[in-house]
């Protein structure tokens, strides 16, 4: 869990997740895929980041899980590439912001981000060398989470997946 999860995050994340479950099935029943809202509804998830290798959310509890192309939900250990990230995304949200581990002293700010924490003034757009919190964790490897990088076309076949994969559109 979270050190720091209080009940008003909870309550924060049950009622977004409620929120999200709602316009899945909303979408479901168009026929439309909508990742944020499976998460939510399958596995009681805040979808905190996703791409076409898996998610990582956080449930009621603050416990942060890992969810991978194939829709399995796996505790994200505190340390870990997906638990840094998670902490990384929450620094940026109303309501979250303590959360995350303030920038030791002696640790520079990235030199991707310049100490943001995002890219190009988007604070959706996190940057993915210091994973949101605009210094670097020696510790954490985020090749974990990413993997090595990959071409577009290899790209494109893993969102092909991945939609493939999501709910049937019935």
């Amino acid at each position: 869990m979270i050190e720091g999860w209080s009940s008003s995050h909870a309550s924060r994340v049950n009622g977004e997740v409620a929120d999200i479950a709602r316009g899945f099935e909303q979408s479901r029943s168009r026929g439309q895929v909508n990742f944020r809202g499976e998460l939510a509804a399958k596995h009681g998830l805040l979808m905190l980041y996703g791409d076409p290798g898996g998610f990582v959310g956080v449930d009621e509890k603050g416990r942060v899980f890992d969810v991978n192309g194939d829709w399995v939900a796996t505790e994200a250990q505190e340390g870990s590439a997906a638990y840094w990230l998670a902490l990384g995304k929450l620094k940026h949200m109303e309501g979250f912001e303590g959360l995350a581990p303030a920038k030791p002293s002696a640790v520079p700010v990235c030199p991707q981000c310049g100490g943001r924490g995002y890219i190009a003034e988007n604070p959706r757009a996190y940057c993915s060398v210091c994973l949101g919190h605009g210094w670097i964790n020696a510790s954490i490897d985020v090749t974990e989470l990413f993997g090595p990088p990959i071409d577009a076309a290899s790209w494109t076949e893993n969102v092909k997946t991945m939609v493939s994969k999501a709910t049937p559109k019935n």
